[in-house]
């Protein structure tokens, strides 16, 4: 999630680099400490696991991932849902109650075709669905926790947000894939991941940077993000991000 489109904003207006470049390279140019944000980079990843109930299997997967640069690299897990947040929670829920509908209607459908079992046809959607719908708890997160520090990952659970935990540290590096932490003052590097086989492809944006080419400071950017749509709150209707920059510049 993040700031509504964000990312395409920037794109169009070649802020961000075209090339990815492998994390042990960048990690190579800082010996600072970086932080990955689990919950957005690996979402689907952590949800499949918790649905396998095979958090072991995925702590082992992220300690593969980043092994050259453990080091360096500490992992964020969101805590508990932010109540700042209702918004974002209810439409999630509202779409994981219509997926839930949908699959209860295909099972009443088939049934009337047929009475005796489900055709394999059937089950394969409305397994899809079910999957679709599955929603991980906060005790997947502790047991996540749990089986990465039991391997050695340096590992935060978040008192809520990883994006609000880390907007309190100072000059933070994050790995992410939620434009919102380009927006957040604290932030100076935001390290755009993408998993490819065994190996971590980020498209670095630096912050300074970014302000210089918007011709910005950190509080207006942060006001850009705040009032253009995010997880946290609407924008007014027809002022979106690219409206917004255009009003603030």
């Amino acid at each position: 999630m993040g700031v509504k489109n964000a990312w395409p904003f920037f794109s169009s207006h070649k802020l961000l680099a075209r090339d990815q470049i492998p994390f042990t390279d960048f990690c190579a140019s800082t010996n600072q400490r970086i932080y990955v944000d689990v919950m957005s980079v690996f979402f689907n990843k952590f949800k499949n696991a918790a649905l396998k109930n095979n958090l072991n299997a995925f702590a082992g997967r992220l300690k593969q991932l980043f092994l050259d640069n453990l080091d360096q690299v500490w992992f964020v897990i969101d805590g508990h849902r932010s109540v700042e947040k209702w918004k974002t929670h209810f439409s999630r829920e509202e779409k994981r109650k219509a997926i839930l509908e949908k699959a209860a209607r295909i099972i009443r459908s088939c049934k009337k075709r047929s009475k005796r079992c489900l055709k394999t046809g059937c089950r394969k959607r409305i397994s899809k669905l079910l999957h679709q719908s599955f929603a991980y708890s906060f005790e997947d997160k502790i047991k996540l926790l749990d089986a990465m520090q039991s391997i050695g990952l340096n590992t935060i659970l978040a008192p809520g947000e990883a994006d609000v935990y880390l907007a309190k540290c100072p000059n933070v590096i994050a790995v992410t894939i939620d434009s919102d932490f380009l927006f957040i003052q604290s932030i100076s590097v935001v390290l755009k991941a993408q998993v490819q086989g065994n190996d971590i492809l980020v498209t670095p944006v630096l912050k300074d940077d970014l302000l210089e080419k918007l011709d910005l400071d950190r509080e207006s950017l942060a006001i850009l993000g705040v009032i253009s749509g995010n997880d946290y709150s609407d924008n007014y209707k027809q002022y979106g991000l690219k409206r917004n920059y255009e009003i603030i510049r």
